[in-house]
């Protein structure tokens, strides 16, 4: 069981060293900041290691890393879109029209 997971591991760790360049510059693409890139790359590969054993075996492991790079941040924006469409106050919004 330790040799497959030291396998496991190994094929990951090949992974993530030679896709590491094209993940940083999509999530820089998507995020417009050096700093936040590299948090949105660290958290993507955080919960794709987790499944690993999955997504190694599947047809195109970089697709799949990326489909859940763009969902982790379209999620985060998503939430802050919500917060800021949220009207705070409904007071404003309703105001009598005088009769002419």
């Amino acid at each position: 069981m330790g040799d497959r997971k030291a396998a496991r591991d190994s094929e990951f760790q090949s992974f993530v060293i030679g896709r590491w360049p094209r993940l940083m510059r999509t999530a820089f693409l998507l995020t417009g900041e050096q700093h936040a890139a590299e948090d949105l790359v660290q958290s993507t590969l955080e919960q794709v290691y987790v499944a690993w054993r999955r997504v190694g075996s599947a047809d195109d492991p970089e697709a799949y890393v990326r489909r859940v790079m763009i969902n982790a941040h379209a999620r985060k924006h998503r939430k802050r879109l919500r917060e800021f469409l949220a009207p705070k106050d409904d007071s404003g919004l309703l105001r009598e029209v005088p009769d002419t």
